[in-house]
């Protein structure tokens, strides 16, 4: 059946691999994080298991939010890790070294979620060209809690200096 909700092909199909490639960088974010709260240690473990453990239950509920978008708009969401790691802009990290010191954990994930916020920006911009306002506020709502996510993490790196 034909989708037919005032966006011409073309437009959706943009919006829809715009869509995969945010769809990728947070499972890789969300994975990223799932590490670190797995493998944190040290005098701050507490307090870092915590926080990661909230940020990657947040990051969970977007990514399921994101792929619902792109399949309301009439697209498959990627669901391999081949896929992910194919659209990703969220560097890997080295998956041998489990022992990253807690202050690099905080800080990779600040890096992270920041280069997320820009990423959001630019697609907000091709959202406004492409005149595509619902995805626009969807984007900006999810913005707003990678900012929060990198405001506390930006908190915890900055009282450490």
């Amino acid at each position: 059946m034909d989708l037919n909700i005032g966006l011409e092909s073309t437009t959706r199909q943009r919006v829809i691999d715009a869509l995969q490639k945010l769809l990728a960088d947070e499972i890789a974010l969300y994975l990223k994080t799932r590490n670190f709260y797995w493998n944190v240690d040290g005098p701050q473990f507490a307090r870092l298991h915590m926080l990661f453990e909230g940020q990657y239950e947040q990051l969970d509920e977007l990514t399921d939010l994101v792929a619902e978008r792109i399949r309301a708009l009439g697209g498959y969401a990627a669901g391999s890790m081949y896929e992910y790691l194919r659209l990703t802009r969220i560097p890997e990290i080295n998956g041998a070294n489990h022992a990253d010191p807690a202050a690099r954990m905080e800080q990779l994930l600040l890096k992270d979620h920041e280069q997320m916020v820009r990423e959001l920006r630019t697609l907000i911009d091709g959202l406004a060209e492409w005149d595509e306002a619902r995805t626009q506020a969807f984007v900006l709502g999810l913005m707003k809690q990678h900012e929060q996510m990198a405001w506390k993490l930006r908190a915890l790196v900055e009282q450490a200096s």
